[in-house]
This record gives C-alpha cells, sequence and structure tokens, in this order.
C-alpha cells in the first residue's frame, strides 16, 4: 500500500551523477552466490547499514544452512525485528558470548557488521564484503579491493534510482512534490524536472529552489 499525500517530500541522494548503473536485485542475486562460494573456503565478514544488511541475509535465504551468524547485539535488535516481518534471519550471537567464541574457533562462520571497527582486527579472517554506496559506476558492482586481500567491495545501498522515485511519485500520485537537495542539490533539480516533465498535474520544485526564494 501507498500514503496517501498531497505534498511529498524526497530525497534525491542517489539521482543523476550518484545513480547506480544496475538494479538493486540483481547485485543482491549475485551478492548472494559470491558469499555462499567463499564460505566453502572459510568465514565470511558482511559489512553494510542495518536495513541493508538484513535484506542481503533474507535474499541469501541462510536460516536453514547456517542458522547461527555473530553480530553486535544492536545488529541482532534489527534482525530479530525484520524477521517478524518476514525477512527471514538467523539468530544473531554476540561475538562475546559463549556460543558466538565457539562458533569463531570453528572457523566456519558469517560475522555481520555495520563498519570495519564492528570485525576483528585490521583485517579479519576469511572473505569480506563491504557494502556501501561507492564505485556505482564501475562496470561491475562487485570489485576486488586493490588494498585489501580478500576484501570485495559492493556498490548498493538502498536508495531509490531515478527510475523507480517516478514510480513512487506515480502511486501515490500527490500533488506537490518537494525534492530534498541537502545531499546532492544537481539530483534533487535532476529529479523535479522529471516529474514536472512527467506528470502533467503534479508540481515539483526541489527545496534548494524553495530556500533560494524563501
Amino acid at each position: 500500500d501507498f500514503i496517501q499525500a498531497d505534498t511529498l517530500v524526497l530525497d534525491a541522494t542517489s539521482v543523476g551523477d550518484f545513480e547506480r548503473k544496475w538494479k538493486m536485485g540483481d547485485v543482491l542475486e549475485m551478492l548472494s552466490k559470491e558469499i555462499k562460494n567463499s564460505l566453502q573456503t572459510g568465514p565470511v565478514n558482511i559489512c553494510a547499514d542495518n536495513g541493508l544488511l538484513q535484506q542481503i541475509i533474507s535474499e541469501m535465504d541462510l536460516r536453514s544452512s547456517i542458522p547461527k551468524v555473530i553480530g553486535s547485539n544492536q545488529i541482532a535488535h534489527f534482525s530479530k525485528v525484520y524477521d517478524n516481518y518476514g525477512f527471514y534471519q538467523p539468530e544473531v550471537l554476540e561475538k562475546n558470548s559463549t556460543e558466538g567464541k565457539e562458533l569463531r574457533i570453528s572457523g566456519n562462520y558469517i560475522w555481520l557488521g555495520r563498519n570495519m571497527k564492528d570485525f576483528p582486527g585490521s583485517k579479519p579472517p576469511g572473505t569480506t564484503f563491504n557494502i556501501r554506496n561507492f564505485g556505482i559506476l564501475n562496470e561491475s558492482p562487485i570489485n576486488e579491493s586493490r588494498k585489501v586481500q580478500n576484501q570485495y567491495n559492493v556498490g548498493l545501498s538502498c536508495h531509490a534510482t531515478l527510475d523507480e522515485s517516478l514510480e513512487y511519485v506515480r502511486n501515490v500520485n500527490p500533488k506537490n512534490v518537494i525534492t530534498d537537495s541537502f545531499r546532492n542539490q544537481n539530483g534533487a533539480n535532476t529529479l523535479a524536472e522529471h516529474i514536472n516533465g512527467k506528470f502533467a498535474n503534479i508540481k515539483a520544485t526541489s527545496s534548494q529552489s524553495i530556500n533560494r526564494h524563501s
């Protein structure tokens, strides 16, 4: 279901020059295969923001084969929330708990983190997938790091693309749209222009333009 609103405020972070060149579903499928292959040779570390992290784990359908993973209490909390909403998650063990330590000793585990500081040492054991909204102009969304061995940088985020934003506007069908220019002024202008060009009954303006005339 979509919200009903007369005025809609849209984030424009990943529109224009910052827009990724691949579809999120395609990257999740590729990433799932890479992670499962890496698990055959040792531990795997997955670094991403909460939300995206749980979506990736759900996409991999891990619970049947890997019922328990390592992570912080915060990640455990978010995983329980997502699990309750149908994004099925394995149980998250705190790294210093008895079970968490035993899993680490086994050498066959998945470790979840929000940033690289969440993992042990400057280079954690195994293969690491660092998932952020970077390298989005690369030909491939998954690229091996030039600086760190066995680390892969994955250009992925939950930000909507231009086409996804336009589809959302079509479904909400507001009278007015304000495109947020806080992090991407050019993207906000671009998004507003596309909305005005596509929907005759909707007026779109960037927040930058409103601030300039207020």
